[in-house]
């Protein structure tokens, strides 16, 4: 068994670099190559293609499938079209689909025309009756890949256990660190600010290479807003997670992973809050941390008697999206947007007093994990 795998690992190391996933992108294009295999994937789809879709057949998440997508459509590869046939209480499905541009089935046909000469120049070296034995190993071998992670197979193969350098260390003098804890924080607290332009910075720029004139103008608002956190129609909540110390006697750290605001200012009409500035980073991410944070701003907006409630956000960031429209938001327009070096089509929702679903109903408070 040890010997089988080995060889597989072997052919398989030697597969994927042959192929050239291993170089940035493939020779003679710019696209990644998840960029490469999403124009295959939308290619494949009888008619236009979902994100959700997407996501199953490259077994990726929205998340990392985000900047990618953007990518694409910046570079006029793909387009959105509206679903004209979306399924009963599948959210999803009003989110737009995906087609090819012209652009992208040329540069599909580019790749196409790649791997079709990359495969027929193997064939002809290899021995004459080998193709379709290739095939047909090739094929086994992925079937039964998918198959294993399909099941979530806990398979146990016979090899000599390795000892852990991390379970050797451990020890009275160098105990393991402990597990996490992740808490939201009202108001302010130090760092707020600083991370805030850190996780916003850091994610749009993968996301749509927004730079240096997004950082300075959200650093500008969130400042000017934090500065008013002391006004009772302004507040904001943070996600902090603490670390246990490695070595006894050192403090636990500390980091905030998460922030979300209620501006109850900006917009200059009364009785009008925005939420703002709503992100978790990547680490804190499915936890369910999102949706709590985002109870807790509209408990605030709901308890400080709003009668309405704006935010913006993009189509692409479906699961927040998803958490909006579970606290009463309604999508009330889209609009282009050309500011931040690229431009962007900006979406608006807004929640109302009047029409607020949850009005009956009592606010979870805040909790530790």
């Amino acid at each position: 068994m040890a010997d089988l795998i080995t060889s597989l690992r072997t052919a398989s190391r030697k597969l994927v670099r042959e192929w050239g996933f291993l170089r940035p992108s493939l020779p003679g294009m710019t696209l990644s190559h998840l960029g490469v295999h999403c124009l295959i994937e939308i290619d494949n789809c009888s008619g236009p293609c979902a994100l959700s879709e997407l996501c199953t057949e490259l077994q990726v998440t929205p998340h990392d499938l985000g900047a990618v997508i953007a990518e694409l459509m910046t570079s006029g590869y793909i387009t959105i079209v509206p679903n004209s046939r979306p399924k009963e209480g599948r959210k999803e499905d009003h989110e737009g689909l995906f087609i090819l541009t012209s652009i992208g089935k040329e540069t599909l046909n580019d790749v196409n025309a790649y791997a079709q000469n990359q495969i027929a120049k193997a064939l002809q070296v290899a021995h004459p009756t080998f193709g379709t034995d290739i095939t047909t190993a090739l094929g086994l071998y992925a079937a039964a890949l998918e198959a294993s992670r399909l099941a979530e197979a806990n398979l146990t193969p016979e090899l000599t256990p390795i000892a852990s350098p991390v379970r050797e260390l451990a020890s009275p003098i160098f105990p393991p660190p402990t597990k996490p804890t992740v808490r939201i924080v009202t108001g302010y607290i130090p760092g707020l600010l600083g991370r805030t332009l850190e996780m916003h910075s850091t994610y749009y720029w993968d996301l749509v290479q927004w730079g240096p004139e997004f950082e300075s103008d959200l650093g500008a608002g969130i400042a000017h807003l934090i500065k008013r956190l002391d006004k009772p129609l302004n507040q904001a909540w943070s996600v902090v997670r603490t670390i246990s110390p490695p070595m006894p006697g050192k403090p636990a750290q500390e980091r905030i992973e998460g922030v979300i605001y209620v501006d109850g200012e900006c917009s200059g009409e009364e009785g009008v809050a925005k939420i703002r500035a709503f992100i978790l980073d990547e680490s804190v991410r499915g936890m369910g941390l999102g949706k709590r944070m985002v109870s807790e701003a509209m408990k605030f907006v709901r308890e400080s008697e709003f009668r309405e409630c704006r935010l913006t956000t993009m189509r692409m960031l479906a699961p927040a999206i998803r958490l909006y429209e579970n606290e009463g938001f309604v999508e009330t327009g889209e609009q282009w947007e050309s500011h931040w070096g690229k431009g962007h089509m900006a979406l608006h929702f807004t929640w109302r007093r009047d029409q607020d679903p949850k009005k009956d109903q009592q606010q979870p408070g805040i909790t530790e994990t």
